[in-house]
């Protein structure tokens, strides 16, 4: 007798080892500031590292480039997406960044209603309002009287956008090869973290000398985040999007844990009531799928 799982294991593990990786990735981006590395050069060598080592899949495909016009517009969300996202988790709070970041699914919404005809449902527009709700309550600093929105904020909340823009993008361009497309992605990202290293410090772009040990740190979180990526479109491929985004948002707790072991973090009553409605907001954009608001494993999964 053969028992069937009803789960393909190898694509929840692959969803839950990349949540993993998204959840604790700022952490050695904050060991290569301490040593010297800021945070748009850090980036900048990292994908650096992603890309070149992402580069043989694109020639073993040996595929014609195809739509040059949404691959920049891919590679242009995703340098978004990914840069915002590490210069928002050196400087803010990692918990509040994650949590904006997870909006995502609710632009994702919009912007699939928008670029593919989609059309949301009455539910999906609850979600929409859910969430944001949720990011209002968390936000909100009564003694100001105002939202508490500073850089990193405005960054997670920024690359959250980008990051459905890309999905969407991804979701348009599902016929092109993997390595196209994840050449793109990378290749965006190290362009814009180049122009932001040069931006931010003109006339002192000269790469100061980095130890040995800190080059080893910036290879090996190169090569994650390519694997990483790899293993993300393999899970979402794989999976339907109810319990994708289940496993995905392991990513919170992961990020949480690991923010208070190794920053000190804690999170206020507020930032508990905002997070839980943001994700109850997430764990619903699935559902509201099936009732006519795009189903996120569609969007999503390249």
């Amino acid at each position: 007798m053969t028992i069937r799982l009803p789960t393909p294991w190898p694509a929840v593990a692959a969803l839950l080892a990349s949540a993993m990786v998204w959840g604790v990735i700022w952490f050695p981006y904050r060991l290569l500031r301490e040593a010297g590395v800021g945070g748009e050069l850090a980036t900048l060598l990292t994908y650096l590292i992603a890309l070149l080592a992402a580069l043989p899949m694109l020639a073993r495909e040996r595929a014609r480039l195809a739509r040059p016009g949404l691959l920049v517009a891919i590679a242009a969300a995703g340098a978004a997406a990914n840069l915002g996202y590490v210069l928002a988790l050196l400087d803010g709070r990692v918990v509040v960044v994650l949590l904006l970041f997870y909006l995502a699914p609710v632009w994702t919404l919009l912007l699939a209603w928008w670029l593919l005809g989609e059309r949301a449902s009455r539910g999906g527009l609850g979600v929409v309002f859910l969430a944001l709700l949720g990011a209002l309550i968390m936000l909100w600093r009564p003694e100001a009287g105002a939202l508490a929105m500073h850089a990193p904020e405005w960054l997670g909340l920024g690359a959250g956008l980008a990051f459905a823009l890309c999905n969407v993008l991804l979701r348009r361009g599902r016929e092109l090869p993997l390595g196209m497309r994840s050449v793109a992605l990378f290749g965006g990202v190290t362009m814009l973290a180049a122009l932001a290293w040069v931006w931010r410090a003109p006339g002192a772009t000269a790469l100061a000398p980095i130890e040995g040990s800190v080059w080893w740190l910036i290879l090996s979180i190169g090569l994650v985040l390519m694997l990483a990526n790899l293993v993300l479109q393999y899970g979402l491929a794989r999976l339907p999007a109810n319990q994708a985004i289940v496993i995905l948002l392991v990513e919170l707790p992961a990020g949480a844990l690991a923010a208070y072991w190794l920053a000190g973090e804690t999170m206020r009553a507020t930032d508990w009531l905002g997070g839980a409605l943001i994700v109850l907001a997430c764990l619903a954009s699935s559902r509201a799928g099936a009732t006519g608001a795009p189903n996120l494993r569609r969007v999503l999964a390249p």
